[in-house]
């Protein structure tokens, strides 16, 4: 969900969840239908990690379904740290005592 934080996104989550819940659909004569939804969140300008956002929401997904059915379940936050070069120290000076 693009412009929505942890919290939106776990509120929608709970939202659809609850939608799919009153449905009410049975199937095999006793069993409900439910929803388990993995949640993750990433900075925005972080776009270019999607795959580990993705791999995060699912391992959430798969948290949920083991707990039990009918679960939201939110990841921790995505960091992504990205390393960058340091700059150049210039050459150090020597100093004569006084």
């Amino acid at each position: 969900l693009g412009d929505t934080d942890a919290a939106g996104s776990r509120q929608v989550a709970e939202a659809l969840q609850k939608a799919v819940a009153e449905l009410g659909l049975v199937f095999d004569g006793s069993r409900s239908l439910t929803a388990s939804v993995g949640v993750a969140s990433m900075h925005p300008s972080e776009h270019e990690h999607e795959e580990m956002l993705l791999k995060e929401a699912d391992t959430a997904l798969y948290r949920a379904k083991s707990a039990g059915r009918n679960r939201v379940v939110q990841a921790q936050p995505v960091a992504v740290v990205v390393a960058r070069p340091c700059r150049q120290r210039q050459q150090p000076v020597a100093v004569e005592p006084a």
